[in-house]
């Protein structure tokens, strides 16, 4: 598995499976020959197009989130290139539901998944988890505590 991301989450990222990691700030994933049969881009903000040479025949490129432009390019020239390619580009949309979410509790509590939290706002400090989130340097997710613990 090859992960995208900056330098300093390397450690991390490796410790979650990751073989090769890609220091984006460094190199752009897209101009390195390799070719995937799946790229999940948690935080599109290039032309979804400009993965298609990385997609290896049959691949599929899934965007999760990022700038609107690049959904709406994945939702609409995504769909149409997929229908001309042997490629498959689009947006992954997931539906949760209370079955759905006790399952991720349930893989949590055995410890088959385990989240990866960087830090914990308590709710009068919520001002200050964005503007860390927003730094690039959370090496997880940024929770807030509404409770008193």
């Amino acid at each position: 598995m090859t992960a995208v991301d900056n330098s300093h989450k390397r450690a991390l990222l490796e410790e979650l499976g990751a073989d090769v990691v890609l220091d984006h700030t460094r190199q752009q994933a897209t101009r390195t020959g390799r070719t995937y049969d799946l790229i999940l881009d948690l935080a599109a903000y290039r032309s979804v197009l400009g993965y298609r040479h990385s997609l290896a025949p049959g691949g599929r490129y899934r965007v999760v989130g990022g700038a609107m432009s690049a959904l709406l390019q994945a939702a609409t020239v995504g769909r149409l290139y997929s229908l001309m390619s042997d490629s498959d580009i689009g947006v992954l949309v997931v539906r949760t539901s209370a079955e759905a979410l006790q399952t991720a509790v349930d893989l949590v509590t055995a410890g088959v998944m385990k989240p990866v939290i960087d830090t914990v706002y308590p709710l009068d400090e919520v001002r200050e988890a964005p503007r860390h989130h927003g730094e690039c340097r959370a090496r997880g997710k940024v929770v807030i505590s509404v409770g008193n613990g």
